[in-house]
């Protein structure tokens, strides 16, 4: 999955948190890590608040999903209020 990735941005979900700066990227994965004692559900948008995709991770445990897809613009990961979930998305550089 990530052997394609010239980036990797990890990210905790205090807040909102964008990645791609506004740009556009492939993404080639995402890893979710869960430190929490309760399970959490980590949304995946487009730049623009389109749902992609929702990740279930029971508490202290950690989910890789390999997927592809262009986000025009980058992508935003809503935030829970908390430092104990950690994302990390396995991306190209940012292009135009």
């Amino acid at each position: 999955m990530n052997y394609r990735a010239s980036v990797l941005s990890r990210v905790t979900l205090e807040t909102d948190q964008t990645i791609g700066d506004g740009k556009t990227i492939t993404i080639f994965g995402i890893t979710v890590a869960n430190t929490l004692s309760t399970p959490v559900l980590v949304d995946i948008q487009s730049i623009a608040g389109n749902n992609r995709l929702s990740i279930a991770v029971e508490c202290r445990d950690t989910v890789t999903v390999p997927i592809e897809w262009i986000a025009d613009g980058g992508l935003l990961i809503d935030g829970l209020g908390d430092s104990g979930v950690i994302v990390t998305v396995f991306h190209s550089q940012a292009g135009s």
